[in-house]
């Protein structure tokens, strides 16, 4: 008589293999985005404006903006070079804040994104719609640092709005992406609604000026691009 016992150990030990397997997948793949978008930008960045950098002298350079707080009793006053200084302030602290928040956020959207594809559960109309809506994310995420850090508020409430909307707009997706999520006609107006609005905003405030007019410079074409595509495939895809 067969002993089924000897043969149910090995099976969940696999079982169990298999699924850890899977799990440290799906947080290393969640890890890539964190990583590579801000690199990603900064080269964008470089590519538009590399003819406004200055070449930085590292021997000589000095910064008399730094608090050096953080170097305590190794180095006072004016600092020499370094790849990174930060002040010790309350706005430092907002946007070491900002920065983790925005990381885990990031992470675990897509650790809970490759959850539903793995159990076969996942709207891929959502996802779609999820990935076209990174990039302004991303830019809202960029401006808040550089508000906190250059201490510049004039489209604080402008962008606030925006990023309000985005967010709940961005929320409803996420959870549509669930199959097991029922479609209703409130969820989908609401997606429809927010777009709508953020086209009808954009283009009375820079996107018929920069890009139908020609007056914008070539990253601001990309960039009301891109922030007109998510917005439109939102409006038609939902």
């Amino acid at each position: 008589m067969p002993n089924h016992g000897l043969l149910y150990v090995p099976h969940e030990r696999f079982k169990f293999h298999s699924v850890f397997v899977v799990r440290t997948l799906c947080k290393a793949i969640s890890l890539i985005p964190p990583v590579v978008i801000p690199p990603i930008h900064i080269a964008v960045l470089y590519h538009y404006w590399h003819s406004y950098n200055l070449k930085v002298d590292r021997k000589r350079c000095e910064c008399s903006c730094w608090d050096t707080v953080f170097k305590g009793p190794y180095e006072t006053h004016i600092g020499s070079f370094k790849h990174l200084y930060f002040n010790a302030t309350v706005n430092t602290l907002k946007i070491w804040i900002s920065i983790v928040v925005g990381i885990i956020v990031l992470y675990e959207t897509i650790k809970y994104l490759m959850g539903l594809g793995l159990k076969n559960q996942l709207r891929y109309s959502m996802l779609t719609l999820f990935i076209s809506s990174i990039f302004s994310h991303y830019y809202t995420w960029w401006n808040y640092i550089n508000y906190w850090n250059d201490e510049y508020y004039k489209q604080w409430n402008h962008q606030l709005y925006f990023t309000a909307t985005e967010l709940f707009s961005t929320c409803m997706v996420l959870k549509l992406a669930n199959k097991q999520e029922t479609f209703t006609r409130r969820k989908l107006l609401l997606i429809l609604g927010i777009s709508l609005v953020h086209i009808v905003a954009g283009c009375a405030d820079q996107f018929i000026h920069n890009v139908f007019h020609l007056a914008g410079r070539p990253h601001q074409v990309v960039r009301d691009l891109a922030f007109m595509f998510g917005d439109a495939l939102h409006l038609i895809g939902a």
